[in-house]
């Protein structure tokens, strides 16, 4: 993003990328043990790996896995879980053992082993920090608040564990009183990191959404820098091993390298893949997750841009003169590439504020948003905040955002708003339509359901519910005998005719999908699985009917059609040759799933499996175990960057984790299309 000199040369030299799915959402989701090794939560298991070598030196199967943290002997590990028992354990590496510490409630998102072996700490969702006696694992003492805690963190010489909290509260007890020596609210938002120096003398603290701001405050507790070096949630921080730089990670997809107590972004690395989650600085080797699932390994040093710094003076100030501002929107918020429509909710002729910031390495000149220039706040020498109000009617407005530096060179960007009266509680999507279908009886019992028409039933429920605010009458359920082929088209050409360009609809089909000559077939209540092309409703069927009114209607597919309870079945009508047996059935129906995100742009598919894998229910639940977690996930818990809006690909990646664990790796929820569109709010 801050384009300086030091920028013209990338520092951060990667130098190993592993492809794991970390878990995440724990405060950290590896830790680094002794003799160079790396233990890393994964889903199913927890992994220890020489980083010289890069073998794996030991694998522990385990699941639900967040966060970790090793002891100073690095023999042990303390663990958290994301569950609502057996959530936090110690594992000895050497004998594999594990002791389950009781005392929380619910999943624990960190936990962090005092440096003179003798504490733990434990922070979680039921609002509590517990510190426990490593020995004995007995609690020592048990702090009550009134958030969830996202993390704690223990100084380097003992005397201090702090905490922080969703409500974004700064808590530093001592030891072994645990009395509080400061509690604070600076107003900044959820606490997600806190880092201390390594001489035990300042705690750097990394906050979300709105303020992203990166503080920090020396241990007579006051506060020493504050700043906003990212756009979106910085989700982990941590100082170099000599406390003159901060390293954080952030939800705007980059690194940043931080100077400690000027500020200055010294350096960044930014992933095309993913956002960051986690880091760590130790010695020489930077470790970062990312929410992809790989983990990165970098090395940065001062002396790598000294020897390596081959341009003159006089060619890197006309590279500087030369480089053009870089506009970045933060409201209305749009895509990474700062592109595309947004949609709002707005009353004819209100103003709406465009915000963003600009960068020039000579400096900036002016903005202008509409040809009207707007109020800038210089924020540093090469950076400014910049903020402006346009009018805005029901339909498409377009808006051209325009910056110049102090040189002349000139940028611009365009932005298109479509104005919304609709009433929906989403503020960037029109109405909301749906069709719903659940069938799980069939003429045939053999291949009967159990739960998909109570999937399909709770998923309609929860569309006109407060969370997305659809119309009862926008919202065609149709479950078991009604959801014969014709009921289906005529429901599904019902809404192509009534959605308007602006509106979403979403088409959730909980029921037996199959292939048959080259084809993607969905069988209703009166389909025949051995007359699948007579009486089911293809894929063609489906896409044929958005296609017809001639509108770029925004359409998200929700499927659940492998289902395991009968598969089996299923397969066996089919002629016993090796094209229909069991496994390559599965992976033609879940490709030819996954072949309805490219039919057109503005359509996306959310697929309750992948590959070869099958869609399993769940007495206990009562439900499909994908459509419970999908529910879950739309009601809050997705909302990873706390924006109060669950995204497609947020509650996507929500499902797949869950689900991941739920089945030990059995299935595997997969996702095509628009990863920020905008699904459910948040309460």
């Amino acid at each position: 993003m801050v384009r300086t000199l030091i920028l013209l040369i990338s520092l951060i030299k990667p130098f190993k990328t592993l492809n794991f799915r970390v878990i995440g959402w724990g405060e950290k989701p590896f830790a680094f043990c002794n003799n160079g090794q790396i233990a890393i939560s994964l889903p199913s298991r927890i992994k220890l790996i020489d980083t010289t070598t890069w073998f794996t030196e030991l694998q522990v199967e385990t699941s639900g896995a967040i966060t970790i943290s090793a002891s100073p002997d690095g023999k042990r590990l303390i663990v958290g879980r994301d569950a609502t028992k057996d959530n936090l354990y110690i594992l000895d590496l050497s004998t594999l053992e594990k002791t389950y510490l009781n005392g929380h409630s619910q999943a624990v998102h960190s936990v962090s082993w005092s440096p003179n072996g003798r504490w733990l700490a434990s922070g979680g969702m039921d609002s509590t920090v517990i510190i426990w006696d490593a020995k004995d694992g007995s609690i020592v003492k048990k702090i009550h608040n009134g958030s969830f805690v996202y993390v704690v963190a223990w100084s380097p010489n003992g005397k201090y564990l702090a905490y922080g909290t969703a409500a974004g509260r700064i808590v530093v007890v001592r030891v072994p009183t645990w009395k509080k020596v400061m509690d604070i609210d600076p107003n900044h938002g959820a606490i997600y990191s806190l880092a201390w120096s390594h001489d035990g003398r300042k705690l750097a603290i990394a906050t979300g959404w709105p303020d992203n701001t990166l503080m920090v405050f020396s241990t007579a507790w006051k506060q020493k820098m504050e700043l906003t070096p990212h756009l979106s949630t910085i989700w982990s921080v941590d100082w170099s091993p000599n406390d003159r730089f901060l390293i954080t990670a952030s939800g705007d997809s980059t690194l940043k390298i931080i100077s400690y107590p000027d500020g200055d972004v010294e350096d960044q690395f930014r992933s095309r893949e993913s956002w960051f989650e986690s880091v760590i600085w130790v010695d020489n080797m930077i470790v970062a997750s990312r929410w992809d699932g790989a983990v990165q390994f970098f090395r940065w040093s001062r002396s790598e841009y000294i020897t390596q710094n081959s341009k003159s003076k006089r060619r890197v100030e006309a590279d500087i003169s030369e480089q053009k501002p870089e506009i970045v929107l933060f409201d209305p918020e749009v895509d990474q590439n700062g592109r595309g429509t947004v949609f709002l909710q707005a009353r004819e002729g209100e103003l709406i504020p465009v915000k963003g910031f600009v960068y020039a390495p000579a400096g900036i000149d002016k903005v202008l948003v509409n040809s009207v220039e707007a109020d800038v706040t210089k924020i540093k020498p090469n950076g400014a905040k910049f903020e402006a109000y346009v009018q805005v009617h029901e339909g498409v407005n377009r808006v051209n955002i325009v910056a110049k530096d102090k040189n002349g060179n000139i940028s611009r960007q365009n932005l298109t708003i479509i104005g919304q009266s609709s009433p929906n509680i989403l503020t960037r999507t029109g109405e909301i339509w749906a069709v719903v279908v659940g069938v799980d009886t069939y003429a045939d019992p053999r291949i009967n359901l159990k739960y998909a028409s109570s999937d399909a039933k709770s998923f309609a429920n929860f569309l006109i519910g407060p969370h997305v605010g659809a119309r009862s009458d926008h919202v065609m359920t149709l479950l078991n005998k009604d959801a014969t082929r014709a009921n289906i088209l005529k429901s599904l050409m019902k809404v192509a005719r009534m959605a308007r360009e602006t509106d979403l609809v979403i088409v959730y089909m909980a029921m037996h999908g199959l292939p048959e000559l080259g084809k993607l077939y969905f069988l209703p209540h009166d389909g025949d699985p051995q007359n699948i092309v007579g009486t089911g409703i293809s894929r063609d069927d489906i896409i044929d009917i958005f296609e017809w009114p001639d509108k770029r209607l925004r359409v998200l597919f929700i499927f659940d059609v492998c289902h395991a309870g009968a598969f089996d079945m299923i397969a066996s009508l089919f002629p016993n040759n090796d094209l229909h047996a069991r496994d390559i059935l599965a992976r033609t129906t879940n490709d030819l799933l996954y072949r309805i995100a490219s039919s057109r742009p503005g359509i996306s598919v959310l697929a309750s499996t992948s590959v070869y894998d099958l869609s399993y229910e769940d007495d206990r639940l009562k439900h499909g175990i994908f459509t419970y977690y999908l529910l879950d996930g739309l009601s809050g818990k997705a909302d990873y960057n706390r924006d109060g809006i669950v995204t497609l690909g947020e509650v996507a990646d929500y499902v797949r984790n869950k689900t991941v664990n739920a089945t030990g790796g059995k299935q595997v929820p997969q996702m095509r299309g628009d990863r920020n569109l905008p699904l459910s709010k948040v309460y």
